[in-house]
């Protein structure tokens, strides 16, 4: 796996991906929850009931996203941040299980959006297993 599938590329495939879904998360605070532009039985399986509850919804899942981008650049050497090394490293294994879980979620959701997202779910997945396997 090391050979066809590098840290680095694992790295920059994870970054690239988290400062995507930024942008999306954002995106959708402002134009489903703020401008009222995009129905929310588009997001989150069309499981919400209102604005405020997607704001939510959305406020968290930005948070776990920066988290995520946060600890893939400290793994990836972007962020020198020494005392942090090793909790990346562990947050790379929890990465790969909820980005596994979050794939078979995504499959079962009532939505074709939500069911596209799995194929971002287990390149993330598959991107946070390589960077897990590589050591500190």
């Amino acid at each position: 796996m090391a050979n066809f599938f590098s840290f680095t590329r694992a790295a920059h495939i994870c970054i690239v991906i988290y400062i995507a879904m930024l942008m999306f998360h954002f995106a959708l605070i402002v134009g489903a929850g703020l401008l009222d532009v995009i129905p929310t039985k588009i997001v989150w399986g069309g499981r919400l009931a209102s604005q405020i509850q997607l704001v939510l919804f959305e406020a968290i899942a930005l948070v776990i996203t920066a988290a995520c981008l946060f600890f893939t650049l400290i793994k990836a050497g972007y962020l020198p941040i020494s005392p942090l090394r090793r909790v990346s490293h562990f947050a790379m294994w929890v990465m790969f299980v909820y980005f596994l879980f979050n794939t078979v979620g995504n499959l079962a959701a009532p939505t074709v959006i939500e069911k596209s997202m799995s194929l971002v779910a287990a390149l993330l997945s598959v991107s946070s297993l390589r960077m897990a396997l590589e050591k500190s």
